[in-house]
């Protein structure tokens, strides 16, 4: 009978940890997702090519930074939504291959990353992209814009050439679902 209530014991705590843990990962899911480094607003971005940066406010005040590599005579213009993790200071590098090619480049940081301000959701990170790519047009025909997503990126890269007509869509380690992906990472979870 001891070793029965101690079996119960131990049965309790370990299902009031497990319920600990999926609460603590329901509520904390966010940064599961995003790994944003923010900088400050004084940064001064250091890159190899020349660039503008750029600050867009949104509908709700926030402010989106990018920049914006310009290249004389572009074969068009790559707008590039980076994956989850960094800010605009890495991010800023991987466009050297794209401005070598002769395409200029737009990459933003979403909010919360880099010099970028405000509250998250997908309803605003979603808008935030129309934003860019109405920034884009500004500059180049929609026959010249090539929308380029990695990882994370690529949500919001369908997205925006889903509701638009770019002239390509590019997709870099893209993935099915976000559903799938915790699945995959977090297989004991409900």
């Amino acid at each position: 009978m001891r070793n029965k209530k101690k079996l119960v014991v131990i049965l309790f705590v370990l299902l009031n940890i497990y319920g600990l843990l999926c609460g603590v990962i329901y509520f904390f899911q966010e940064n599961l997702i995003f790994l944003p480094t923010v900088l400050a607003q004084a940064h001064v971005y250091k890159m190899d090519n020349s660039f503008e940066e750029v600050t867009l406010e949104s509908n709700d005040d926030a402010q989106l930074n990018g920049l914006h590599f310009k290249v004389e005579n572009p074969k068009g213009v790559v707008l590039y939504f980076h994956g989850n993790a960094g800010d605009l200071q890495r991010w800023g590098q991987l466009t050297e291959f794209f401005v070598e090619k002769k395409y200029s480049v737009i990459v933003m940081d979403y909010r919360g990353y880099g010099k970028s301000t405000g509250k998250k959701s997908m309803e605003s990170l979603y808008a935030d992209t129309q934003i860019w790519y109405d920034y884009a047009k500004q500059f180049y025909k929609e026959s010249e814009i090539t929308v380029y997503g990695r990882s994370l990126g690529t949500t919001f890269a369908t997205f925006i050439a889903s509701e638009n007509n770019p002239k390509n869509l590019i997709l870099e380690s893209p993935f099915y679902s976000i559903e799938e992906v915790a699945k995959s990472r977090f297989p004991f979870l409900p």
